[in-house]
């Protein structure tokens, strides 16, 4: 079992928009979303497992802080 914790970009858009909706019933987000966090050049790690995305977390830093989005 290898993970790996690493940055995203733009070609991971599409496993990360089937994973965010099977994980939210109520919140899904539509596949322009990703795309609009790239264009925000927004920062996203990926988890992967034996080269399988299995997590990911976007996140914006302000100032002092972290906000997980």
């Amino acid at each position: 079992m290898n993970f790996e914790i690493i940055k995203a970009d733009r070609s991971c858009s599409s496993q990360l928009h089937e994973l965010h909706n099977l994980a939210n019933d109520l919140d899904k987000w539509d596949y322009s979303k990703f795309e609009q966090v790239f264009d925000c050049e927004l920062p996203v790690l990926i988890l992967k497992k034996d080269e399988r995305i299995i997590g990911f977390l976007i996140y914006l830093v302000c100032l002092d802080e972290v906000r997980i989005i």
